[in-house]
């Protein structure tokens, strides 16, 4: 259980406002496995034009519950493109606590015009109990003209072994951001198909979903829904992940298609 919180805070595809990268679905990463997340994505604007979206992941755990994340991702929308590396990691501090650390960092262009993308957030996690993970994270956006830091204060709460929830309050504090979100996600892990669904809803920039990259970004209401479902291969797992995100001037529907592929065994590592 050590091992899945970390995953889910650290990895997770958390549609509801995540910056809407494909790719990591929240799953439990095999202690000593080296594993690579390949994922695609197809996205329909309003009212007719297209886009893209991909990634390619790397992920290594060990059996003390760390996990080291390397990748990277890139968008297409109809006026631009835009790419970053990212990374990650997070550890056990304690017996009972879980912090991780994570970046993205890359540009690109909208309309002929350079951008920025950089996202920096860190935050830890505590097993109050066996049911309850409290949650606290500080998020710094820099994409485009949005620039500012986010307060996201949380719950992981796991009622039984095979169901958790992550509920997320979101928040703008300091710089050139206006957000306010709650978002909750749901995972149900069963053989052979599990499941993930869940939303968001309140109000942000649309560059929080990769909608678009504005010069002058509007916070708009935002309402979001999500479903994935995920299927074992003969090698690896298939996620499939329909998103909905809305704005007042603009919504997008993207399918992502996400291959887990584990490269094998490592030796142990000493604790």
């Amino acid at each position: 259980m050590r091992l899945l919180v970390s995953v889910i805070l650290l990895c997770g595809w958390t549609a509801a406002y995540a910056q809407s990268v494909p790719g990591l679905p929240a799953e439990q990463v095999s202690a000593s496995t080296d594993t690579l997340f390949i994922a695609s994505g197809l996205d329909q604007f309003a009212p007719n034009s297209h886009g893209t979206n991909g990634s390619l992941d790397w992920a290594r755990a060990n059996e003390n519950g760390r996990i080291v994340t390397l990748g990277a991702a890139a968008f297409q929308v109809p006026d631009g493109t835009w790419l970053f590396a990212r990374g990650g990691v997070s550890f056990h501090p304690s017996e009972k606590a879980v912090a991780d650390a994570k970046a993205s960092i890359g540009g690109g262009r909208i309309s002929g015009k350079a951008i920025r993308y950089q996202i920096y957030e860190g935050g830890v996690s505590y097993k109050l109990t066996s049911r309850f993970y409290p949650t606290i994270h500080s998020q710094y956006l820099d994409i485009g003209e949005v620039r500012g830091s986010l307060i996201k204060p949380g719950v992981v709460f796991v009622p039984v072994p095979r169901f958790s929830a992550d509920l997320v309050y979101s928040h703008s504090i300091t710089g050139k951001i206006d957000l306010e979100l709650f978002s909750t996600r749901f995972d149900f892990s069963a053989k052979p198909v599990s499941f993930l669904w869940g939303f968001a809803i309140g109000h942000a920039p649309a560059e929080i979903v990769n909608l678009k990259v504005d010069r002058k970004p509007v916070s708009e209401n935002l309402k979001e829904v999500f479903a994935a479902f995920r299927i074992p291969l003969r090698r690896g797992e298939l996620t499939v992940v329909s998103d909905f995100p809305n704005l007042e001037t603009t919504r997008k529907q993207t399918l992502t298609l996400s291959w887990k592929l584990p490269l094998g065994k490592r030796s142990a590592e000493p604790r």
